[in-house]
């Protein structure tokens, strides 16, 4: 009984030891892909408004992205703004949430502009108290998956807004962020 009751304990202690010691490492392989499309085709895609040519998609023969420029107008020439002055572009471009979730949008500027007041708002918000200077903040939003939105911007150039001899250039950035549950609910 001894000898049968160690050989049962052993073979115990060798089967977890085994089990705990399986394996250390793994490699398991699994297809993957992607595809880069242009800017107004992808998972969260910035559409251009068609009526404003301070929006376009640009990037030749690679994937094109979304390019703000609100010096262009007329024949898509570039002109610019005075100082002390107030320009605003409805539906300059659309944010749409190509995904199957939805998502928390925040679109903010890089580096942080302050020489000129930069206001956006987008389309379901439109009061005129709901613009939202973004320099220093965010504007933020939720997108139900399938949903889209327009975004408008208003600049305003200081009183003592000095010429430039060159643009001024900065990122305006939009990201997003997949939100548990849906916002329908």
């Amino acid at each position: 009984m001894k000898k049968s009751l160690l050989l049962v304990v052993s073979l115990l202690a060798i089967a977890s030891l085994l089990a705990v010691a399986a394996y250390t490492t793994a490699q398991v392989n699994s297809d993957a892909e992607f595809t880069i499309v242009n800017t107004d085709e992808a998972l969260l895609a910035l559409i251009p408004s068609e009526v404003h040519n301070a929006a376009f998609l640009s990037g030749g023969s690679n994937a094109q992205t979304l390019k703000i420029d609100w010096d262009k107008g007329f024949h898509n020439e570039d002109f610019g703004i005075q100082p002390n002055s107030t320009y605003q572009w409805d539906n300059l471009f659309t944010v749409r949430n190509n995904s199957e979730n939805d998502v928390h949008v925040k679109i903010y500027l890089d580096p942080d502009y302050t020489d000129t007041t930069l206001n956006v708002f987008y389309a379901n918000a439109r009061v005129a108290t709901r613009w939202q200077n973004i320099a220093g903040e965010p504007l933020e939003f939720d997108l139900g998956a399938g949903e889209e939105t327009a975004i408008s911007t208003k600049l305003t150039s200081g009183d003592g807004m000095a010429m430039k001899a060159k643009t001024v250039k900065f990122k305006m950035i939009v990201e997003a962020t997949a939100i548990g549950g849906s916002i329908a609910e």
